[in-house]
């Protein structure tokens, strides 16, 4: 399979803190990649670096083989690289419907300013098309029946749906995944691997997975890579990554490695 994402030996440096140091890896197109470590081991560090939020000290990151060092996060996006947050980012008095509309608006908007004050038909036909669209988005995440509720008002579990939701309406080729499962029960974390997997066969996506619910990251990625330290310590199938015994060591532990036997 084709490379889609190339970060090469990209470190980054805050004052005299090396929170990302020489880290390397790629992206398949199609494949789902889990990015794991211990807490602080920086990978929403690496996140923010690819998303342009923060740019790098040091090194590369090819996206379909254009660079992206430099580049402004609203660039990034619009070259087809999304992302969800740790921290849920939601408009959180507006509808599940309009939080959708919103990422559809800036992705799309096809229509004049003088035309939306004037009402005029060919606005009316576009505000339909794209209300129709979020619609479709909510679907896909089940959400449906919750478009007239206020996003504020969503279970926790929810909330990180409509996240998802939002991301897929602006429509990436990479989506970055922060911790999609954080606050989940087991049955919740495994309802969201089946939508992932799906959303990434459906809408021929590659992705990359942050999270801790190690049964959501090994059945769920193709390959994985470990970080500590801010240093890559590991990186193979998950079948690989479970007998690792650096892995062990640095972040599954031997407990894991004996509840797997």
């Amino acid at each position: 399979m084709e490379e889609i994402l190339v970060v090469q030996k990209l470190t980054k440096v805050f004052g005299g803190v090396v929170a990302c140091k020489d880290l390397s890896f790629c992206v398949k197109q199609g494949e789902i990649k889990g990015l794991i470590g211990p807490n602080g081991a920086g990978k929403t560090t690496a996140f923010n670096l690819i998303t342009g939020v923060i740019p790098p000290t040091s090194g590369s990151i090819l996206f379909m083989g254009e660079e992206l060092s430099g580049m402004k996060p609203h660039v990034i996006v619009k070259r087809g690289i999304v992302r969800t947050f740790q921290n849920i980012r939601l408009f959180q008095n507006l509808t599940v419907l309009e939080n959708v509309i919103i990422a559809l608006d800036q992705q799309n908007s096809n229509y004049s300013v003088g035309a939306s004050i004037l009402r005029l038909p060919g606005m009316k036909r576009e505000e339909r098309r794209v209300r129709e669209a979020a619609m479709d988005y909510l679907r896909v995440m089940n959400l449906e029946q919750r478009a007239d509720q206020t996003s504020s008002s969503l279970p926790y579990g929810l909330q990180r749906k409509l996240e998802i939701a939002r991301a897929l309406a602006s429509q990436p080729k990479l989506l970055l995944l922060d911790e999609p499962a954080a606050g989940m029960n087991p049955e919740e974390s495994r309802e969201l691997a089946r939508l992932i997997q799906k959303i990434r066969d459906d809408y021929h996506l590659s992705i990359i997975l942050i999270d801790h619910h190690m049964d959501v990251i090994m059945d769920l990625c193709d390959s994985i890579a470990v970080i500590n330290f801010g240093e890559k310590i590991a990186e193979g199938t998950p079948e690989e990554i479970q007998r690792n015994p650096d892995v062990l060591q640095a972040y599954l532990g031997e407990g894991y490695k004996r509840a797997k036997s």
